[in-house]
This record gives structure tokens, sequence and C-alpha cells, in this order.
């Protein structure tokens, strides 16, 4: 699935707004955008992936 960058932000924004009332829901949804972030910029780069587990324990 890939999401225009206006997607990427109303679904950051219904992250905010959820986080005032709900931040179990505000927690799955940030995890749910950051996922199809990661995609969508993955399929942005063919051929290279961009985030690999090795590329985020090293900055950690």
């Amino acid at each position: 699935m890939h999401f225009s960058w206006s997607q990427h932000l109303e679904l950051a924004r219904a992250v905010s707004t959820a986080a005032d009332s709900d931040k179990g829901t505000a927690l799955a949804l940030m995890g749910l955008g950051l996922t199809l972030l990661t995609r969508d910029l993955e399929q942005s780069v063919p051929g290279k992936k961009v985030f690999t587990r090795s590329s985020v324990s090293e900055r950690t």
C-alpha cells in the first residue's frame, strides 16, 4: 500500500488527536504509521533497504 505524503500527515494528525484522550490508540496508530512510512520510503528507493536491523542497532 502506498500512502501519499498528505495521507501520512493526516495519519499523524489523527495520532495527535487520539493522544489527547486515548494513549493506547495513539501508540497503535503511531506504530502503524511508522510501518507504512518505512515501507513507502523503501519503495521510493528500489533495490535498497532504507532501514535494516543493523542500521537501527548501530544508532543505539
